[in-house]
């Protein structure tokens, strides 16, 4: 078990990290995990925060190109898993871990999976290009990566590097 004043990072240690490196994700920190498929990272983020002096943890997953921002997600390639969890103290940090374990064997790593194709991830962009660049931007992005563009070969071999792939 955990101590009283960090009980969520030796439950993650235990249970989560574990279960993700089964599935082939590195662990870029503490709470961050990545793995790269087809062009894309993915990648699950512990979120601990305390509300009202309660600690509680959420989940993030989200998909980002090789090529772009790994610091953040862009919708609809992120999303966070339900509930928060309460992970306050040891024993409540590992039941929580071994929960989100068993959520993620269960659906949510499906729902990862679904954006592990780049080409798939920037289709998916169309829909939002009433209102945002996004597929435009990333569609020629994309394009001048599977082209071989030396600056984007050289910003996804920093992705790479930084999350440790």
């Amino acid at each position: 078990m955990g101590s009283a004043s960090d009980p969520l990072t030796p439950a993650i240690n235990s249970i989560l990290w574990p279960y993700l490196r089964g599935h082939g994700f590195s662990k870029t920190t503490a709470r961050r995990f990545a793995r790269e498929k087809n062009g894309v990272i993915q990648q699950l983020w512990v979120d601990a925060n305390g509300v009202a002096g309660r600690r509680r943890t959420l989940i993030v997953l989200c998909a980002n190109f090789v090529f772009g921002s790994v610091k953040g997600y862009m919708d609809p390639h992120g999303f966070r898993m339900r509930p928060r969890w309460d992970t306050s103290d040891p024993g409540l940090a590992e039941l929580s871990m071994a929960q989100i374990v068993d959520a993620l064997e269960s659906t949510e790593l499906a729902a990862l999976d679904a954006l592990s194709n780049a080409s798939d991830m920037i289709e998916s962009l169309k829909r939002f290009s009433v209102k945002r660049t996004w597929y435009a931007t990333y569609s020629e992005l994309y394009r001048r990566w599977q082209n071989g563009d030396p600056e984007l070969i050289s910003i996804a071999s920093e992705n790479r590097r930084a999350l440790k792939l």
